[in-house]
């Protein structure tokens, strides 16, 4: 298997942002594989490889399926092919199996929504940790890659007017609105809302979000739809140039990524 499954496992991470890798580590007795033997496990629960089949299998795919879901740390758990006993599972074999799972994934994409100053410092700023980072604007002019330079920024994309053509998104990104006005932000906002994002974060004073968020609402967006929203975003400073700004907006969404409080 060897360097042919890491190959299948990059070419799977190109079509989801994660799988998961279980191994067993450890074996003794009768057990249906041995030390070595490693599946692949996709979001949807289908596998590539084995382990061992059966209800051993079945438990490891769930335990693979807990980890992607919860963005859990590796786990190492016992299966004893024993008919009875503490974690027994029905087996009859009368050996023991010792199985790593682990999660496997891109970094996660912030994607960066206004190429202006505070873009900018924020495209520096988050180049630093692991993201994958894309910026889209609405103005050409902008869209130069050359404007990032030292920054480590992999896509800057033109949105259109009014963001009528914005990229496709995952529901594993980070989306962040510092675009270069409220009209702007409202039409960035209006094609994002609605999508399944890990976070959604939108630059302003509470007034000007409220008044974002009225005109959205008057378009027919639901509060239940805007609650999703972080704004005004970041986390409070006192932040005022936009290096700062970048702070303030990065510690949140490390402590959103991170589940923090």
């Amino acid at each position: 298997m060897g360097a042919n499954l890491y190959r299948e496992i990059t070419e799977l991470l190109d079509r989801h942002p994660a799988v998961a890798l279980a191994t067993v580590v450890r074996s003794s007795g009768s057990t249906p594989r041995h030390a070595g033997a490693k599946m692949i496990v996709l979001p949807d629960g289908s596998t590539r490889h084995t382990v061992g089949g059966g209800k051993f299998e079945d438990l490891v795919v769930q335990e693979a399926l807990d980890l992607l879901r919860d963005g859990s740390s590796p786990s190492l758990r016992t299966f004893p092919f024993r008919p009875e006993g503490p974690d027994s599972f029905g087996s009859v074999c009368g050996g023991e199996a010792v199985v790593f799972t682990e999660v496997i994934g891109q970094a996660p994409r912030l994607l960066i929504v206004g190429a202006g100053h505070c873009g900018l410092a924020l495209a520096r700023a988050a180049s630093t940790l692991d993201f994958q980072i894309a910026v889209v604007d609405d103005r050409r002019e902008f869209c130069e890659p050359s404007r990032f330079a030292g920054a480590r920024v992999g896509q800057v994309l033109y949105a259109g007017e009014q963001f009528a053509d914005f990229p496709a998104t995952r529901e594993s990104d980070y989306v962040v609105l510092v675009s270069r006005s409220h009209q702007t932000d409202t039409s960035a906002l209006r094609r994002l809302v609605e999508r399944p994002l890990r976070y959604l974060g939108m630059i302003g004073s509470r007034r000007r979000v409220e008044t974002v968020f009225q005109e959205l609402r008057e378009a027919g967006i639901t509060d239940s739809a805007l609650k999703h929203v972080h704004a005004p975003i970041g986390i409070e400073l006192g932040a005022e140039t936009p290096a700062e700004i970048a702070v303030s907006i990065l510690a949140e969404i490390v402590r959103v990524r991170r589940q923090g409080s």
